[in-house]
């Protein structure tokens, strides 16, 4: 599941609306519009901000996956 994904399970699991969670982590609706119908990776501070009040770690949000390396 990719980032915003995840944002969006944590918030419906609270059954929160993207006003609400823009509310509760004192963005702009503007800014958590920008993440769900553009598809924006959120910024760091935008990312604490929501973690902070989703109670989750960026961790729990952002997924490192290594590329496979091509062989020759």
């Amino acid at each position: 599941m990719d980032i915003l994904g995840k944002i969006r399970r944590l918030q419906e699991e609270r059954g929160w609306s993207e006003n609400h969670l823009a509310e509760q982590a004192h963005l702009s609706q503007s800014t958590i519009n920008s993440l769900y119908r553009k598809g924006n990776v959120p910024t760091i501070p935008t990312l604490e901000a929501i973690c902070r009040e989703l109670d989750c770690q960026p961790g729990d949000i952002i997924e490192y996956r290594p590329e496979e390396t091509q062989k020759q």
